[in-house]
């Protein structure tokens, strides 16, 4: 390329003026093994341009912080969960614990019926010898 033609798209280059076209134009010059003396010094950052076109840049990742309250709200939840499934199991417990004391009772109370009723029935006799003794002594 003339040396005449890269002075003039250097300085446009550096005046923020020239087309992606002209900009390439400049790239594949300093990327030759022959380059004007002159413009040596421009070839390290055209070279840069090369380089980082073929590196590949690390993948960034961003880092999830947990805040603080969603922390404790976590926290908090798990806990009354657990509170609630004691709760349960006790009331759970509780229930069968009654159910159990309610069948005790009720045979207890049906053999204090039948033995009242038997008593009952032997107490009927005691009605007769009552009347007969007080026939006798009257």
């Amino acid at each position: 390329m003339e040396s005449t033609k890269i002075n003039k798209l250097l300085e446009k280059y550096f005046e923020a003026e020239t087309t992606t076209a002209e900009e390439a134009q400049l790239k594949m010059y300093f990327s030759q093994a022959h380059i004007a003396d002159e413009h040596l010094p421009y070839q390290p950052l055209f070279a840069h341009f090369n380089v980082q076109k073929t590196s590949k840049s690390p993948t960034w990742k961003p880092t999830v912080k947990q805040k603080p309250l969603r922390k404790w709200l976590s926290i908090a939840a798990s806990l009354a969960i657990v509170v609630s499934a004691g709760i349960w199991q006790q009331q759970n417990s509780r229930q069968k614990e009654a159910a159990l004391l309610y069948e005790q009772t009720k045979n207890a109370l049906e053999m204090v019926s039948i033995n009242f009723n038997s008593g009952a029935q032997e107490i009927s006799h005691l009605k007769t010898f009552d009347k007969t003794i007080s026939e006798i002594f009257d």
